[in-house]
């Protein structure tokens, strides 16, 4: 059986997303994409939080295309020691690989009531997903064993560890996008 892992993908309330209109996601004051990464074993019950500061979206004709560049990732932890956050961001990029992988994408492929179904990559592996839209925040557990990836461990990996499953947030804002102006003649 072909599971889908469900993910609320808040862009914009749905009946906005059936509208033929043109509609563009950028960070803006306010807004977000992260991905929190829980510990396990003696760190149970932390968690890292990464920020990716470059993401964009659209959104035309009831589809959505949004992409998180992968280069963008910062720690934004508040318990390790801030010695620690550049090699918690050096495992992140070596689990994404920036330099080859500079993406994550979703594109739709219908509507639903509810949503939008469409397909997930992430290091080139692409996965289908049933994403529900409400309001513009939202948050979805996505397993990284789906997409062909390990958890990270430490150096002491009998002691500390990372879940497979990790949780992406955000808070999304969509701007129309303007036609251009007619020209004269």
């Amino acid at each position: 059986m072909n599971r889908v892992p469900a993910l609320l993908f808040a862009v914009l309330p749905l009946g906005n997303l059936a509208d033929a209109e043109s509609l563009r996601i950028v960070p803006t004051e306010g807004t977000f994409f992260a991905l929190d990464v829980e510990k396990t074993k003696l760190w149970a019950g932390r968690k890292h939080v990464f920020h990716f500061s470059r993401y964009r979206g659209e959104i035309e004709n009831s589809s959505v295309v949004f992409t998180v560049e992968t280069g963008s990732l910062t720690c934004k932890d508040d318990w390790v020691k801030p010695g620690q956050i550049k090699d918690i961001e050096k495992a992140a990029f070596g689990l994404l690989e920036p330099a080859k992988y500079p993406e994550i994408r979703f594109v739709s492929t219908r509507v639903v009531p509810g949503g939008v179904e469409g397909s997930l990559t992430i290091r080139d592996v692409t996965r289908p997903i049933a994403i529900g839209v409400k309001d513009y925040e939202g948050a979805a557990k996505v397993k990284l064993s789906d997409f062909g990836l390990k958890p990270p461990s430490s150096a002491l990996g009998f002691a500390i560890g990372t879940k497979d499953e990790m949780t992406v947030r955000f808070k999304l804002k969509a701007e129309r996008v303007q036609a251009p102006a007619a020209r004269s003649k």
